[in-house]
């Protein structure tokens, strides 16, 4: 959080349009991330990435993501916090990527974010959303797609 603020002081003083952007997975857990591999050889790495696959594609934890973009939806700084700390441990060692859209929101002035899509993706082993400040609602047309200048 301290450092999307340090951010968003910094470009406070930027005289140009500036997008932020914090990007990474909600729930999910890769295999890759299970298991020390870096001392394996890329033959055993493979085979145990596989092999965890299949329980990867039960990791993801809906209810989770839905208390993360809700915290957002609100810009509840506590929960935020809570989440991120819990993180790891409640919906898998990926999902400390929420770090980066904490990071951006609070560049961003910590607005309320407005959460647009959310879907638990077990192919991709990750619950995936899209969430954008409502700051941005009077410059995109989400029906076709056109951003105004």
């Amino acid at each position: 959080m301290e450092f999307g603020t340090a951010v968003g002081r910094f470009l406070d003083d930027v005289d140009h349009r500036v997008l932020l952007i914090g990007t990474g997975g909600l729930s999910h857990s890769p295999p890759s991330l299970e298991v020390d591999t870096y001392n394996l050889s890329d033959e055993e790495r493979a085979r145990l990435i596989a092999q965890g696959m299949a329980d990867a594609r039960t990791k993801i934890r809906p209810e989770w993501d839905g208390e993360v973009l809700q915290a957002m939806s609100r810009w509840d700084v506590d929960a935020l916090i809570g989440l991120v700390d819990s993180a790891q441990a409640r919906a898998g060692s990926g999902a400390n990527e929420i770090r980066t859209w904490v990071a951006a929101g609070a560049a961003g002035g910590g607005k309320p974010l407005t959460p647009l899509v959310y879907e638990p993706v077990a192919e991709w082993i990750t619950g995936m959303g899209v969430a954008i400040s409502a700051s941005t609602l009077g410059s995109i047309n989400l029906l076709d797609q056109k951003i105004r200048a």
